[in-house]
């Protein structure tokens, strides 16, 4: 797979560029990111047509001058994670990886966000550390309009674009809002508020399912006439939003029959922009919690009960002096000055803990992004839009435009109960349905469920308009699909479904390599290494301790390759960390054959001599901007004068390899310092958030 930016023609080297610190809304995601949970959003426009790969690269670079928030590549500091500023250009690629794939990977200078297309279908994925789902889809909205201008220029005109684009200042796209309503400001109350006594957050109950194993989640988009569904909704006298979670709500109930009668939680983002005034293109949002009451078997059954709880509900929880007392209590928390000096990886250790007995107090999120905006000329090129962001467990968005409300349920089960109650209660009330999904797709030679023999059509082309009806649900299945994604009921399909020029609305994934099985792999033969050797010991008389040896050489493995492989991307960094253990690999083998001090006569001045000159070589080889490798390189000349405490103390009987150790190192300080003191003061500003 070809990578999705490239860097620009501008000289390198120069080793200062401008930082961001991430908002506190962003902090939590880096740290929690994996790879199951990637914290990626998705936000597609379909059109009417083919996409043009080349019309779209076109749009992309020049809208990109309007979103300077995305022109970053996220670091990781001593003390906290920050955005640096790149000239990076993101290259539209076809889709052919899994859903939500990782956008943030330690050590690798990467956009944190990716244009993606297949058949008519225009993909936006953006780490949530980047932004929100507000600003998710006005970016969407700037590079469809910027497309459509670009494709139909005899129909589509300047004009008609201007007002999709933020009209307001750099400076304040990049303004961290958070900072500047709740951290001086203090909390906002009314006069009549009266001071509220804090709720005891209980366990909640989850949605229990068997994990997917082949795919990071289970995508089914439902879509419907917008006008259909608000019709339904204002039967019942309510919003669409109300409408839709009392539906969701009602379902999860019925799932949960049989199991612990734990609590039925919600969790709905609420953009905060609209209250404070605010125009940044930064994450601004808080999440306010639902926490149903447990219904009696009559009221679980009427729909109308659901939809009155739910607004009450929404009432209660949506005050603009509540969101404000919880954003301003998390900025309090941020500025607490016993968890600032903590390292980054201890915060990482502690917010994924945290984010964990979260994730035990609420049940499911909801979030209803509201509607893009499209003037009417627009209608003929588009189909539908889609949201949609990556969970561990299961989480419905929705969104509307051209006339369409498409309802996106994302799941890490392979069961979808809770998605054919939502989509058949609809289809009950008289909305009409139509169901894509990531799943069940029939490929040529392959079956279904992405066989490995499997022809994959290319991603240019129009994707499927027609749909197969199915006799169990009633909902209207659109693709090459094998079985319905909701009922798992067989579909009836023409044979041209199998041609190698059948296109379903979703690619079929490649398959990753199961890096879990590796490990685990690689820890069998750890194991039976070592009973090898006990066996061995046991039935030879060994000169030496065979067991004992092979435990040291296993250690001295996975210490190794697992230094590699967390700091694979980035060289300054395996250097440093590859010299440390090695040092200390070292001297515990020099003690277990007997101390000879072989390792601090030769061994640890030669590998730190060795190392310096080795990154300075990569640097200058590999082009190196100054500033990804000078600190590593100071910091492998200050562990140069190690060997320095060896002549002190006399340690060494052999000193020549320890004077020129420290010398070289000495050197190499003194010139680092000299020639690249700004730079190196700037990285550490950057890395220490000073």
């Amino acid at each position: 797979m070809e990578k999705r930016s490239s860097k620009k023609t501008e000289p390198q080297g120069r080793g200062r560029a401008r930082w961001i610190r991430l908002d506190n809304a962003s902090k939590l995601f880096p740290a929690t990111a994996n790879l199951q949970d990637t914290k990626v959003f998705r936000v597609t426009a379909e059109l009417n047509e083919a996409v043009d790969p080349e019309i779209l690269q076109q749009a992309l670079d020049a809208i990109m001058p309007r979103f300077p928030s995305f022109n970053v590549v996220l670091r990781r500091g001593v003390f906290w994670y920050y955005f640096e500023q790149s000239d990076l250009r993101c290259l539209v690629q076809p889709e052919t990886e899994d859903l939500y794939e990782p956008l943030y990977t330690k050590g690798e200078k990467r956009l944190p966000f990716r244009v993606i297309y297949y058949g008519s279908r225009i993909n936006a994925e953006i780490f949530h550390a980047v932004c929100d789902g507000a600003v998710a889809v006005a970016f969407i909205k700037a590079l469809l309009g910027q497309y459509l201008l670009l494709s139909h220029p005899e129909k589509v005109e300047k004009e008609d674009i201007q007002y999709l684009f933020e009209r307001s200042p750099a400076s304040e796209k990049l303004n961290d809002s958070f900072q500047r309503y709740f951290k001086h400001s203090g909390v906002l109350k009314s006069k009549q508020a009266k001071p509220e006594k804090k709720k005891k957050r209980v366990r909640a109950w989850r949605y229990k399912g068997t994990k997917l194993t082949r795919h990071r989640a289970n995508l089914i988009e439902g879509t419907m006439p917008i006008d259909a569904v608000l019709d339904a909704a204002h039967r019942y006298n309510t919003t669409l939003t109300v409408y839709i979670s009392a539906i969701y709500s009602k379902a999860l109930w019925e799932a949960r029959r049989g199991d612990k009668p734990r609590p039925i939680i919600l969790t709905i983002p609420v953009n905060l922009r609209p209250l404070f005034r605010s125009r940044t293109e930064r994450n601004f949002f808080n999440v306010m919690r639902v926490n149903l009451p447990e219904p009696t078997a009559e009221e679980a059954s009427s729909l109308c009960w659901w939809i009155k709880v739910i607004a009450e509900g929404l009432k209660d929880t949506l005050q603009p002096e509540k969101l404000a007392s919880d954003s301003a209590g998390l900025m309090k928390l941020e500025s607490n000055p016993a968890l600032r000096i903590f390292p980054t990886g201890l915060k990482d250790f502690i917010l994924r803990i945290a984010h964990r007995v979260s994730d035990s107090r609420h049940t499911t999120s909801i979030s209803n992004v509201g509607q893009i905006d499209l003037p009417e000329r627009f209608w003929p090129f588009v189909r539908s839009c889609h949201i949609s962001v990556a969970t561990r467990g299961i989480s419905m968005t929705a969104i509307s435009s051209v006339g369409i409300f498409a309802v996106s349920f994302i799941s890490a089960f392979r069961e979808n109960e809770l998605q054919y109650r939502f989509f058949t209660t609809l289809q009950d009330e008289g909305v009409p349905i139509e169901i894509t999904s990531n799943r069940n797709i029939i490929t040529s030679e392959g079956g279904y469920e992405n066989g490995d023999s499997a022809i994959v059509p290319p991603a240019e082309g129009i994707s499927p308009a027609g749909a197969t009806i199915c006799p169990n649900c009633g909902c209207a299945i659109r693709g090459y699909k094998a079985r319905c994604p909701l009922d798992n009921e067989p579909l009836y399909l023409s044979a041209d479904a199998r041609s190698d020029e059948a296109r379903d609305v979703f690619p079929v994934a490649e398959q990753k390599m199961n890096r879990l099985l590796l490990t685990r792999l690689f820890a069998f033969i750890s194991i039976a290494a070592m009973v090898i050797s006990i066996m061995i010991n046991y039935t030879l008389e060994l000169p030496i301790n065979l067991p004992v040896m092979t435990l040291l050489g296993i250690i001295s493995t996975w210490a190794s390759v697992g230094a590699v492989v967390i700091r694979r991307r980035q060289i300054s960094k395996i250097v440093t960390w590859q010299v440390t253990i090695l040092s200390l690999l070292m001297l515990v083998w020099d003690w277990m054959l007997g101390w000879q001090a072989w390792s601090l006569n030769y061994a640890i001045p030669i590998t730190m001599l060795a190392a310096q000159a080795t990154l300075y070589i990569l640097a200058r080889a590999l082009n190196l901007d100054s500033g990804d490798y000078m600190i590593y390189l100071l910091l492998c000349a200050l562990l140069g004068l190690l060997p320095l405490l060896f002549l002190i103390f006399g340690w060494v009987t052999i000193q020549l390899p320890s004077v020129i150790c420290v010398g070289v190192s000495l050197l190499m300080i003194a010139g680092a310092l000299i020639f690249q003191g700004g730079v190196i003061k700037h990285e550490l500003t950057k890395r220490l958030h000073i």
